[in-house]
């Protein structure tokens, strides 16, 4: 009886020593509205001009609505899911019943919610899977120009930083993998323009 507890403890206790995270910065508007601290910003530019490379003469604005929307999703989920540590000691958390929610493809599905009902015109979004089906499946939302193939892709994957947004190209991404899925039943469709 006494060991399983012991364990419990120093994994617990190994978790708060090697992994506590911080997690991007929200403040209040006047109207009461969260919005990015100003610290966030160059995390929106850096995503900004990642997706205007997928469309070189497209819409600035559309592209920069997206990296706004997809760095604040994340910063909101971080703080909705009481992100403290990295993603694994989250999900253990999760798991064990310790927060409600923060699994990746939890993360992937609140990002879908939030990018779209933007309706972009030179983008498609598309629900991208690594490790199907095994113990360290990863979920994300990928971006392509409009018609494009899912491979020419960017993450906007918010879960591995815990809750900064990981955007890089689906074919260069160093730790993933990645093929398109259709996303699951009742998830926010989000596949190639809404079909």
């Amino acid at each position: 009886m006494l060991r399983p507890i012991l364990i419990s403890l120093f994994t617990c206790s190994l978790c708060w020593l090697s992994s506590c995270a911080s997690r991007p910065a929200l403040q209040r508007d006047a109207f009461g509205r969260t919005v990015l601290a100003p610290s966030e910003l160059p995390n929106v530019t850096r995503v900004d001009d990642l997706l205007l490379t997928l469309v070189p003469s497209g819409d600035p604005a559309e592209a920069h609505r997206i990296a706004e929307t997809a760095v604040l999703t994340g910063a909101e989920c971080a703080e909705r899911y009481g992100v403290m540590f990295g993603p694994a000691e989250h999900n253990w958390m999760v798991n064990r019943g310790l927060r409600e929610r923060g699994l990746c493809w939890q993360w992937t599905w609140d990002m879908a919610a939030a990018v779209a009902p933007l309706h972009p015109k030179t983008f498609d979004f598309h629900w991208g899977i690594s490790n199907d089906g095994k113990f360290n499946e990863h979920n994300s939302v990928v971006v392509t120009a409009r018609g494009q193939p899912f491979e020419t892709g960017i993450t906007l994957d918010p879960w591995r930083s815990s809750g900064f947004v990981t955007a890089l190209r689906v074919t260069a991404d160093p730790e993933y993998k990645w093929t398109e899925r259709r996303p699951p039943v009742g998830a926010a469709d989000i596949y190639r323009t809404g079909r």
